[in-house]
């Protein structure tokens, strides 16, 4: 049995590395990868590289010849575009003697001929046999076999090969490693001229396991314990291998260089490389994946070389695989986090002593995602692992204590004062505002002006008013009210100011007191003082009974609203016995408040029959805002006197003097006319909709020409006369005579 072949199957003799006991629960042994020779495994991934780049011959086609040749019979050809005469790298590490890699020779390049010859793999390795390099050229005179773990960063020797060590490296000569492992030797017994061709290159790694093994390759339990108690292990690894060609075989011509240095070269025909793929005893196998070849790492591993932990099995530290005991050894697996379903990586801490959930989902956090995060409290209900087990407080922040998005177990906020509510979302009773103005206000409702007491509007701190207060504590009487409710079944009252005689319907908050016209009096303005006095809204043109004149009075004496004719007595006439009769009368208007107003005009009057009165009125020369009209107006018949208005509505102005005509057309009988009127328009006043509107105002008319009393239209002509003439007025003599 060969010395590799023992190294091989204890290599094996745990490559079994995770299985089920009969319960069921999954077991660990430490896993071994099966030693294998390392170029001739079908799409091995590997990259060689010789340096300089143009070092390998046949580009362009260039003649050589062997060492044992005459010089000047150099006939053999390397020519890159021949297959049967071309030399690629590839032919280095093909597994056949028959073809080679071979380089320039020594005559086109500059001295000295020094070669790098590098294999990359891309992988940790490590070698568990001699590593064996077969030259179709006679051996290198000096050369160094090198090797990288770090994918050719950084670069650390092997061992020397030199027919002078001390010479060519300064270094002694050794053919022992002695009892050191990881000795660093130069070699003399590899750099002979001959053979010709044929000849090897080892690195000696046998006699290395020799020093734990023993002389008969038995003591596995030193070789493992020298695995895990010392360093040589790491010594035997490679991602890169690179052979240092420093000086070629020569016949001790070179010195006479010239067409000598045909015959100096560098030949490979076969590298051996024998190692199992480095995988810290957590994968029995290596694949390729991409332009990558990986272990298939077992144990809860990952990595190129299962050099870490799954990121949910980082409960302990990463370790390699322990070879002891011999037969399963120890897996050191990485151990899972409890992380309770809510976390797919972890990370251990020294400090605690175990791994540390990170980024938990489902609104958990800490380290074993076990605990509700800031802002959430768990459901009770459901196990530590349910997606849902944390339920959000949806605390408003504008109501908690500091803004403060924690709550406690059962989902309740810390709330500030005034606040209440699981999410303190809402003011407690008798305060208003956090969603308005983020704080709880107290409600300070009037308590007689509301209806329920200091409740108010959540928002706005509306208090709930009674019908006639207002304000946001309903601590006011609304418009046109006065004197604040004393208790809860008063409301304010009302001003009830006569319009028209107030110049508005305020009053007094507290006395309730209207703001009068001049010359008006009482709480509501409804009173003229004394002394003063409203005309009549009718202004009457009496008849003179015995020349027909048309007698007209102011009624500025009085202080009561009565007919001028019946306050003259004027006596009605009979003008139209002798066919058509015209009275004219000249209408000078007493001072009113405003410029422009409007009136009809009628006729008091007795008629045995129906009849028609021609009406015309001129505005006196200086007017300049006068209308003439003129207008029929139909009276019916009527045995007793009776009062009709023109349906035709005048707009007249207070400062000029108007002629008014009248024709009579009483033919068969005469038509007895006692009075014509001027009345005021009263829909031009503020009272006229308050008092009823038309049918009212028909009525006032008549009540003014008779001796009813009548309530409402005695608010009605207060009312109207106040607002036109600016108040009551002060009296004057002034009577005017008219003739027709």
């Amino acid at each position: 049995m060969s010395q590799w072949f023992l190294v091989r199957v204890m290599e094996k003799a745990a490559s079994t590395c995770e299985s089920e006991n009969s319960f069921g629960v999954l077991m660990f042994k430490a896993c071994f990868t099966e030693a294998q020779q390392l170029l001739r495994i079908e799409n091995l991934l590997k990259d060689i590289t010789v340096i300089p780049r143009n070092s390998t011959c046949g580009n362009p086609p260039s003649n050589y010849c062997r060492l044992e040749e005459d010089s000047n019979d150099c006939e053999q050809l390397c020519d890159a575009t021949t297959p049967l005469v071309s030399h690629p790298v590839t032919m280095a590490v093909d597994a056949l003697m028959s073809t080679w890699w071979q380089s320039i020779s020594w005559l086109s390049y500059p001295i000295p001929l020094e070669i790098t010859f590098t294999l990359s793999f891309n992988k940790l390795y490590r070698l568990t046999d001699d590593l064996v390099v077969t030259f179709h050229s006679a051996r290198p005179r000096s050369m160094v076999i090198e090797r990288s773990i770090d994918n050719g960063v950084t670069w650390e020797t092997w061992q020397y090969y030199s027919k002078d060590c001390l010479t060519f490296f300064n270094i002694p000569p050794s053919s022992s490693l002695g009892d050191d492992s990881q000795a660093i030797i130069c070699s003399q017994s590899y750099s002979d001229t001959l053979p010709y061709s044929g000849g090897n290159v080892v690195f000696d790694v046998l006699s290395r396991y020799q020093i734990y093994l023993g002389a008969e390759f038995n003591d596995i339990t030193s070789l493992y314990q020298s695995y895990n108690s010392t360093n040589w292990q790491r010594f035997l690894q490679f991602t890169d291998i690179r052979l240092n060609l420093l000086y070629p075989a020569t016949d001790g011509e070179e010195l006479n260089a010239g067409i000598n240095l045909l015959k100096y070269y560098y030949a490979i025909s076969n590298i051996d490389i024998t190692a199992v793929c480095s995988c810290n005893l957590h994968a029995s196998s290596c694949r390729v994946e991409g332009r990558q070849t990986l272990c298939e790492c077992r144990h809860n591993t990952a990595g190129i070389n299962c050099e870490q932990c799954l990121p949910l099995y980082n409960n302990r530290e990463w370790r390699p695989g322990y070879y002891l005991p011999v037969g399963q050894g120890e897996a050191n697996e990485c151990q899972e986090c409890e992380c309770n379903n809510h976390a797919d990586a972890c990370i251990y801490n020294r400090t605690l002593g175990h791994g540390v959930c990170l980024d938990c989902r489902d609104s958990t956090i800490g380290p074993f995602c076990n605990t509700c995060a800031d802002g959430f409290y768990s459901n009770s209900t459901l196990p530590l692992n349910s997606t849902d087990i944390c339920i959000e407080c949806l605390c408003d922040t504008s109501g908690t204590v500091a803004g403060d998005i924690k709550c406690d177990e059962k989902g309740v906020c810390a709330c500030k004062d005034n606040v209440i509510g699981d999410k303190c979302d809402t003011c407690a009773p008798h305060y208003y505002g956090l969603n308005t103005y983020g704080e709880c206000l107290p409600c300070k409702c009037t308590e007689f002006g509301t209806i329920s007491g200091s409740v108010c509007d959540d928002d706005m701190g509306q208090c709930h008013c009674k019908v006639t207060t207002f304000g946001r504590t309903c601590s006011q009487c609304i418009e046109s009210y006065y004197s604040f409710p004393s208790a809860w079944d008063e409301e304010c009252l009302a001003c009830n100011c006569v319009l028209g005689s107030s110049t508005n319907s305020h009053c007094s908050e507290d006395t309730g007191q209207c703001d009068c016209l001049p010359n008006l009096e009482g709480r509501t303005c409804s009173l003229v003082k004394s002394g003063f006095y409203l005309p009549s809204p009718l202004i009457e043109f009496g008849l003179d009974s015995t020349d027909c004149s048309v007698v007209y009075e102011s009624m500025e004496q009085s202080s009561q609203w009565l007919s001028t004719a019946r306050q003259q007595q004027v006596l009605p006439v009979a003008c139209g016995s002798t066919g058509h009769v015209i009275y004219s009368v000249t209408v000078d208007f007493p001072q009113i408040h405003h410029l422009f107003r409007k009136y009809v005009l009628g006729i008091r009057y007795r008629s045995p029959s129906p009849s028609t009165l021609s009406l015309a009125m001129f505005a006196g020369s200086g007017c300049s805002y006068g209308q003439e009209v003129n207008l029929n107006l139909t009276i019916p018949a009527s045995q007793n006197f009776s009062l009709h208005f023109s349906e035709h509505l005048l707009e007249l102005t207070t400062n000029c003097q108007y002629d008014i005509t009248v024709v009579t057309h009483a033919i068969n009988e005469s038509i007895t006319l006692h009075t014509l009127v001027l009345a005021a328009d009263w829909s031009q006043f503020s009272v006229y909709n308050e008092i009823g509107g038309a049918n009212e105002t028909d009525l006032c008319y008549d009540w003014l020409l008779s001796e009813r009393n009548d309530s409402r239209c005695r608010l009605l002509v207060h009312s109207s006369m106040s607002e036109l003439y600016g108040g009551a007025k002060a009296p004057r003599m002034n009577n005017k005579q008219e003739t027709c």
